[in-house]
């Protein structure tokens, strides 16, 4: 597609791909112009270039070929016959240029750019101008093909560049035509003059004016759509859609017509403006079968129908209160293939309507039809929750009213009086009803409502006989609906039946005071079964319901009126059950009286429910099986329980087991210590037996007395406050030994969150700690080699170097030290021995200071080990001569510290020196046999040895001495 209409159609729809299938083949159409405009201005362009190069060109050859020419005419009389050669040449090219501007399809018009007069315009030019080449050339171009004012030219006087620019060509009539234009100037001689090329882009603007117009009737069509989607009363959604119509399309009228089932006719239901109202208020309609209505044909039909001159169409109706309409526009409302109405619009112009306007009206027609069934869908939900309100309320009503009547009756005056103020709450406008019950000569309720002309009434039939009135009326004008009626007979029905009832008792009371109690039991009973909770219902011999509770209608998933006599044991149960039921169930009812077991009860909706059912005989008062009863109790809840029992079951069972067989310890103790159980692996570990009674014993009777108080006093509190807790302990068991253990304690808790009780796992650390003595005791042993290792390494490192003892000693000049006194060495021998630092004081009454006896000296003294993992290999001295002196704690730590360096530098030399005499004894080694290798027989290889290694070795004689190999019996001297 070409760019510039994609980009149109974005602007004005939104997405290429949303544009409609009716306007594809219009868009193609569009989309061509679009290519052959770019041809032709591609084409155009290249002519002009070819046309401005090659006139060019040949001016320039013309002119230096006419200067050669002049200058060599007097001598050369071939030169003549070469400037005519280049003038015939010259004319061929300009027939040439001619033949291209003739044939190419953009006009091309020469313009002098200093007198503005047409010098030269190609064919198609000519007919864009619409004038002759006599009629063109010579005029100035203002005001003939350009609109520009003399003076005014926008390439001359205005400086602007024209390329590509779309701008207007006047034609010799006057008239306007949109074109793209190119201007380029040229110099021919000394003359400028303009070259403009223009392609007519007349169709292309009609064709974007077409899409905007679409695009926005579109638009349009989504608005009042959306506007419509948002209305659920149908009259007010029609009487949107007609006005927003008519104003948002520009029309002279809009209005539409719904179709009446029942009479075939047409109704007016909207119509815009004042005229549209009051049309619809004289109820405007048409017969479906008229056959001058242009409404009636499209409805008919189901198509649209355009009529461009209504006053010459046979088929149209002219309407008095639209005298300007001249054309008309009518489309059906269809929802699926049932017809709603008809959508007509009207226009004061001749020929307003195409093609494309009705598949605009199409497109709001089927719009505003899904608008009418929503609003429709709608109404009848609201009517119909309406009538289920007032249902409700009249059966709330009738059953108030029979329970009323059935459980605790009062005098019929009270009665009377208490139903005439029930019945009003049951009514569609309680508000505004009124009741008057009119019996045995006095009124009860509101005696207006005998007088009130708005009323509904019902007579009170006794034994067959009128013998009192039950008006309902409505204080102001409201119509009752049919649910009001029938409640009124019901009520009427009940209140009859009352009376009657009472007057049959009242008559039979003092007959038989015992059928009285039969029926007050009889009552009492259907009022159970009516009031049951589980499915009870009577069927006859044969299987047909008589019978079936109202909870049982419910469990059926059947509405309260049902009518069931019609319905067999096969509407009740699947065939499986029903088979059972006939083979099974009926026999063992007649021979045992009832007979109970479980099954399957299908619902109206096919679902089945679990249930257990009991079938029972009736008999009559002679003793033969009269009917049969069955109870129906729903197990559904108590089979998911015993599903939801049986998995926690075997998940108590399969912890149960867990634990069990686990080998640790595991007990569940109460928060007060006492003990509920212990596993079997928890009595082994206690030397316990299996069938020991733990519940006699106490959390205390498990540790040593030390290890309970902290298990109750930190334990119990701290799993309660921050979850498990887990310590070490020693295990107390029967035979009075103890055993190392790892203990947790947890807290359980209940349904509701509390803390119910708490959960002890123990196991048995006695191999942990075996290892973790047998670990320390490796580690002392390798502590203990190490140390002796380094004492030998020092030992025998001091005397390879010949020192036996180093002793090296720093003395400040201006605070000389006296030399150090047996007191003195004796102190680092001690701390040779010990490994601790000694302190040397004035006094010793302080346990880190150190008051040697037997000596005066006059100094302060700090003696530190030198150490190497735990091997002291040398005392690190400071002297003062002040004995008042008072270390530091930070002084001991610094001189603690450089002896801790002092040790491992020390250390590191030591290592350095022997890894460098190692190097050198395997170099020299390396050398010697490097030299022995090369010697050529056993003697030179032992003479070159032995040479070699007396030179090393600084030795002035060295000898080899070989043996024959000795016999079994005889020992090596």
């Amino acid at each position: 597609m070409h760019k510039l209409l994609e980009r149109q159609l974005k602007r004005h729809i939104g997405s290429v791909d949303s544009v409609p299938e009716e306007w594809k083949k219009f868009i193609e159409v569009v989309d061509e112009v679009y290519r052959q405009t770019d041809i032709d201005r591609t084409l155009l362009e290249r002519s002009l270039d070819l046309t401005s190069e090659e006139l060019f060109e040949k001016n320039q050859q013309l002119q230096q070929q006419v200067a050669v020419e002049q200058k060599r005419a007097a001598e050369l009389g071939q030169e003549i016959t070469e400037r005519k050669r280049a003038e015939e040449s010259l004319q061929e090219s300009e027939f040439r240029l001619q033949t291209i501007m003739n044939s190419v399809q953009a006009g091309i018009v020469m313009v002098d750019a200093e007198t503005r007069e047409i010098v030269e315009a190609n064919p198609a030019a000519l007919r864009m101008i619409g004038a002759d080449k006599e009629k063109v050339i010579g005029n100035v171009c203002h005001k003939f093909i350009c609109p520009a004012e003399r003076g005014r030219c926008p390439i001359c006087d205005l400086g602007q560049t024209v390329d590509n620019s779309e701008r207007v060509l006047l034609t010799a009539q006057k008239k306007v035509v949109p074109i793209i234009k190119n201007v380029i100037t040229i110099t021919l001689g000394e003359r400028k003059y303009l070259v403009e090329s223009f392609v007519d882009i007349a169709q292309q603007k009609r064709a974007e004016e077409t899409l905007t117009k679409r695009a926005t009737e579109l638009e349009t069509v989504a608005q009042v759509s959306t506007a419509a989607l948002n209305i659920l009363d149908t009259p007010e959604l029609l009487q949107t859609v007609v006005d927003l119509t008519k104003e948002r399309f520009g029309l002279y009228h809009a209005h539409i017509y719904l179709l009446d089932d029942i009479t075939s006719r047409l109704v007016l239901a909207a119509g815009a403006g004042e005229v549209g109202r009051q049309m619809v208020s004289e109820g405007w309609n048409i017969p479906l079968e008229r056959g001058q209505s242009l409404v009636a044909r499209v409805a008919r039909s189901r198509q649209g129908v355009i009529v461009g001159d209504v006053r010459s169409e046979p088929d149209w109706l002219p309407n008095p209160l639209l005298p300007e309409t001249r054309s008309e526009l009518a489309v059906p409302l269809l929802s699926g293939d049932r017809l709603l109405g008809v959508l007509d619009v009207q226009s004061d112009k001749l020929g307003y309507f195409t093609d494309d306007d009705i598949r605009i009206q199409i497109a709001l027609a089927v719009q505003v039809a899904v608008a009418l069934e929503n609003a429709r869908l709608f109404e009848q939900a609201e009517q119909a929750d309406l009538l289920l309100h007032e249902r409700v309320k009249e059966l709330d009503c009738l059953n108030d009213i029979g329970r009323e009547m059935e459980e605790n009756p009062p005098p019929l005056p009270e009665l009377l009086q208490w139903i005439s103020e029930r019945i009003p709450l049951a009514m569609r406008y309680p508000e505004l009803s009124v009741v008057a019950i009119e019996y045995d000569g006095q009124v009860y309720g509101d005696p207006r409502a005998i007088d009130l002309p708005n009323q509904i009434t019902h007579g009170l039939y006794i034994g067959g006989e009128l013998e009192g009135r039950i008006y309902i009326a409505h204080t102001e004008r409201h119509d009752f609906i049919d649910e009001e009626s029938a409640l009124l007979g019901g009520v009427a029905t009940r209140v009859s039946g009352f009376i009657e009832n009472q007057r049959l008792i009242e008559q039979t009371r003092q007959r038989s005071a015992e059928l009285e109690k039969v029926l007050v039991e009889v009552r009492r009973l259907a009022a159970i079964v009516e009031n049951h909770p589980d499915f009870i219902g009577v069927s006859s011999m044969e299987g047909r319901a008589l019978y079936v509770n109202p909870a049982g209608l419910k469990m059926m998933g059947l509405p309260p009126d049902q009518d069931i006599t019609s319905m067999v044991a096969g509407d009740f149960y699947p065939p499986e059950d029903v088979e059972r039921l006939v083979k099974e169930g009926v026999p063992v009812a007649l021979e045992q009286g009832s007979w109970t077991t479980e099954a399957n009860l299908l619902r109206a909706d096919g679902a089945v429910i679990p249930v257990e059912q009991t079938i029972s005989v009736n008999y009559d008062i002679e003793g033969v099986p009269s009917s049969y009863s069955v109870t129906i109790h729903d197990i559904t809840n108590r089979r998911v329980a015993a599903a939801e029992q049986s998995r926690l079951l075997a998940d108590v069972r399969r912890l149960a087991a867990i634990v069990e067989n686990h080998p640790d310890f595991i007990g569940v103790g109460r928060l007060d210590g006492k003990v509920d159980y212990i596993n079997p692996a928890g009595l082994r570990m206690m030397e316990l037996s299996p069938e020991h009674n733990v519940s006699s014993m106490e959390v205390s009777d498990f540790y040593l007395p030390e290890d309970a108080e902290k298990l109750i006093d930190e334990g119990l509190p701290t799993a309660l406050e921050k979850g498990p807790w887990t310590a070490e302990a020693n295990l107390l068991r029967a035979d009075g030994t103890t055993m190392p253990v790892e203990q947790t304690i947890s807290i359980n808790y209940d349904v509701d969150g509390k803390p119910s009780n708490f959960s002890i796992t123990v196991h048995d650390i006695s191999n942990r700690r075996l290892a973790a003595a047998e670990q320390e005791r490796l580690l002392a042993e390798v502590e203990a080699s190490y140390r002796q290792y380094v004492r030998q390494e020092w030992e025998q490192y001091l005397q390879e170097q010949r020192y036996g003892r180093w002793q090296i000693e720093h003395r400040q000049p201006e605070a000389p030290v006296e030399s150090a006194t047996g007191w003195l060495a004796k102190i680092q021998d001690e701390v040779l021995r010990e490994g601790k630092t000694k302190i040397v004081r004035k006094t010793g009454d302080n346990g880190d200071e150190y008051l040697p006896t037997g000596d005066e000296r006059q100094t302060a003294a700090i003696v530190t080990p030198i150490s190497l993992r735990g091997q002291v290999i040398g005392t690190l001295n400071l002297q003062d001569m002040a004995p008042d002196r008072n270390w530091t704690a930070e002084e001991i730590a610094l001189v603690e510290a450089v002896s801790e360096q002092l040790a491992l530098t020390v250390e590191n030399l030591r290592l350095f020196d022997d890894t460098q005499r190692r190097a050198t004894r395997e170099q020299l080694t390396r050398q010697i046999t490097d030299k022995m290798r090369v010697a050529p027989d056993v003697d030179t290889i032992i003479q070159t040895g032995l040479a070699e290694l007396a030179r090393a070795l600084g030795v002035s004689r060295t000898y080899v001495k070989l043996s024959p190999s000795l016999k079994s019996d005889q020992q090596e001297p």
